[in-house]
């Protein structure tokens, strides 16, 4: 069952798109959209929060609030590693989840091997059905059930006991790359570009280059990178 956290998670996600939609609909804005709607349709909220679930979601929402602080380049470089994040954090829980499924069966079907169908073999069976839903409460009823087990069967009980507790609370947090690196873009100079825009288009060189120039930074660009994408263009042309 997902937790708190992992649903505030998705409404800020949901909340994010409405604003950024809002904005307006220049390449840049588009993209962003693009990112967090494909980050939304492939979110899995049906799956099980583990034990240190909770603070990874909670971290993951701080990191959303400030990817929309921020301007559109740094936020474009954020939303892939938003969307990175989310993967690996829904991919451990499911890994998780399985897993404890999977050992608390395992678990069951041992006690009626040893048992037969008694008290402690059915509690066990319906704790590893109730964590097809809630890990977490099945694997510590399958405590309580080992618990019971071991009052005559004590090795066999105090095994299960130990199992189902490392089971269910062995869960190994992904490592979230949350990190924003800085891209250094190598430009040419302003008054190179437009040098180069003068001699391939003449005398609407200039007033071609600060139009273009203005178009791409409204886009979302920096200068710098504005400067540096109008110089592969010109160069494309020219070879």
């Amino acid at each position: 069952m997902s937790c708190r956290q992992k649903r505030a998670f998705l409404d800020s996600l949901a909340k994010a798109l409405t604003e950024i939609s809002k904005k307006d609909a220049n390449p840049a804005t588009i993209t962003l959209v693009e990112s967090l709607s494909s980050l939304a349709d492939n979110f899995r909220p049906r799956i099980a929060c583990s034990p240190l679930s909770p603070k990874l979601w909670d971290t993951l929402n701080n990191y959303l609030s400030e990817l929309l602080s921020s301007d559109l380049p740094k936020a474009k470089r954020m939303v892939e590693n938003l969307r990175d994040s989310v993967l690996s954090l829904q991919m451990a829980e499911l890994s998780w989840q399985q897993r404890t499924i999977t050992i608390l069966g395992a678990l069951a079907a041992l006690t009626f091997l040893v048992t037969g169908p008694s008290l402690p073999f059915y509690g066990l069976l319906g704790s590893s059905m109730i964590a097809i839903a809630r890990p977490i409460e099945g694997g510590i009823l399958s405590v309580f059930w080992a618990l019971f087990l071991s009052v005559t069967q004590p090795i066999l009980g105090a095994l299960v006991a130990f199992a189902a507790m490392m089971t269910t609370f062995s869960f190994v947090p992904p490592s979230l790359n949350l990190e924003v690196p800085k891209v250094e873009v190598e430009a040419p100079s302003e008054e190179e570009v437009l040098k180069l825009f003068e001699e391939v288009y003449g005398r609407k060189g200039r007033d071609l280059f600060y139009f273009e120039l203005k178009q791409l930074m409204i886009y979302g660009m920096t200068k710098e990178e504005a400067l540096s994408e109008l110089w592969k263009r010109l160069v494309g042309e020219t070879t």
